[in-house]
């Protein structure tokens, strides 16, 4: 079925063209927008999406297994309890897009940009979200979720709520890169750390090595902030790992030298500090053992001996 076919069928009264309750299993949809579609229960396994843009359309209560969005950008479009596996939103621009209450195993989220939508209450076994982009000014919402070895692997994400999530097998690496040209620090750090806190308590090891990463990010830039500081000791004190050499030099006087020490013990200056040398000097601070509790072997290069809570790159 093309676009053309579409929109010559009758609409309900809502002006939605109707393709409710109807098996539509193989299909592939082609055009330039698809809008103002009500696919409500349908079954849609193994259809592919190849258009600019959907608009304005309800995937609610849809099968929507090994579906293929191959679009630019998902507006306004509603998925809730939908259910499905391997569904591939891959490189989309996801805008106001509720996944509420969906089972989507095994999806495929990588590089998409993400934009004031919802991923409350959904079960998300598997999925992957690497080198997304949360653009959202507010609150990105994974309230509730089962987030079941699912992978965010160096997203970009400032705002965010986990609150309630169940976290077990999560990755989770934070790309701190808006830092280098976001005006309001004081903004952009707490709402990070807001975010990490929003992590359940089973996460610890989790929260703990987010917030080691972004310290060293600001120790780097030579960011400091009274308040954050303060932000920082408050929700983080009850943390493991919290007495690092890393965390105790930004957050307690006198101790500076262990991080500089390490700096110039690895020729790295704080000035003039791109991404790629960050990168690089964390990638060199995970496996430098030398500085760490040997307890603390969430910093080991080799993810395969690690509890999945406490991947991190």
């Amino acid at each position: 079925m093309n676009a053309l076919a579409i929109f010559l069928m009758d609409k309900d009264a809502q002006g939605y063209i109707d393709l409710s309750d109807l098996d539509l299993t193989s299909c592939h949809f082609k055009g330039d927008v698809i809008s103002k579609v009500s696919f409500l229960s349908s079954n849609l396994q193994h259809v592919t999406f190849e258009c600019k843009e959907i608009g304005d359309s309800n995937f609610t209560t849809a099968i929507v297994d090994n579906v293929i969005f191959r679009c630019r950008r998902l507006h306004n479009v509603i998925f809730i309890k939908a259910s499905g596996e391997c569904v591939d939103f891959s490189k989309n621009i996801l805008d106001t897009v509720d996944f509420s209450q969906s089972q989507l195993t095994q999806s495929n989220f990588r590089e998409c940009q993400i934009r004031n939508s919802n991923f409350d209450n959904c079960y998300l076994y598997a999925s992957h979200f690497t080198r997304a982009e949360f653009l959202s000014a507010k609150e990105i919402s994974f309230i509730k979720s089962n987030m079941t070895a699912v992978m965010f692997d160096h997203v970009r994400i400032s705002t965010g709520n986990f609150k309630d999530c169940i976290t077990e097998q999560l990755e989770l690496t934070i790309d701190y890169s808006d830092i280098f040209w976001n005006e309001d620090h004081d903004g952009y750090i707490n709402n990070i750390i807001k975010m990490i806190d929003t992590l359940p308590d089973n996460a610890m090891i989790l929260k703990s090595v987010l917030a080691v990463k972004l310290v060293m990010q600001l120790k780097i830039l030579n960011i400091v902030n009274k308040n954050f500081i303060e932000n920082m000791k408050k929700t983080f004190s009850h943390c493991p790992y919290i007495k690092d050499p890393i965390i105790r030099s930004y957050i307690h006087s006198g101790e500076d030298n262990k991080f500089d020490d390490f700096m110039r013990q690895h020729r790295f200056s704080k000035v003039d500090f791109d991404t790629q040398q960050m990168i690089h000097f964390i990638n060199r601070f995970n496996m430098n053992k030398g500085l760490i509790d040997k307890n603390n072997n969430y910093f080991l290069s080799n993810l395969s001996i690690r509890p999945y809570d406490q991947r991190m790159i």
